[in-house]
């Protein structure tokens, strides 16, 4: 484990709490893509969206899914600089799955609330391809987080920073 007065504190928070802004920024060309996929199968869209409409998606993207996540990126933030996590597998590990299940959690409780109103309700199975997405994608971001911004571990094991490691 770190020595408390060592630990990147700051850089690992605020490298967690804004994940949702980086990876809104790789998922923009993505959306970009997919719209002018969409558009360009149907003809008749096409002279409804304008062309700084479309390039707005690079701005936007970002900004809704830090908006989206803003307190669940918080938790999570926290989370990870509170346990002083430092690199190694397990590490990635934990964080990938715990940071996919709270991406998970929260899109599933957003949608509930957002559909609890309409006639059909929510229904899991009617959202569950994003749901998982949502999962596989966090999981993914926080592993690579991790990877990038947790600092080397100081006693030379690959626990980081949770203990001894089990035989």
């Amino acid at each position: 484990m770190m020595k408390p007065n060592k630990y990147p504190h700051l850089k690992v928070f605020f490298a967690f709490w804004f994940m949702p802004f980086v990876f809104g920024l790789a998922a923009g060309p993505v959306v970009f893509v997919a719209t002018l996929a969409q558009l360009f199968s149907n003809p008749r869209a096409l002279g409804e969206v304008h062309g700084l409409e479309l390039w707005m998606v690079f701005v936007t993207t970002p900004i809704l899914a830090q908006v989206v996540y803003l307190l669940p990126a918080l938790g999570f933030a926290l989370f990870v600089t509170l346990c002083a996590f430092s690199k190694g597998r397990r590490t990635y590990t934990i964080i990938g799955l715990s940071g996919g299940a709270v991406a998970f959690v929260w899109l599933t409780w957003l949608d509930y609330l957002v559909m609890r109103g309409s006639t059909k309700g929510f229904v899991f199975t009617d959202n569950a391809l994003a749901l998982i997405s949502a999962f596989f994608i966090g999981a993914a971001a926080c592993a690579l987080m991790a990877l990038i911004t947790l600092p080397e571990p100081t006693d030379g094991s690959e626990t980081g920073g949770l203990g001894s490691e089990i035989p």
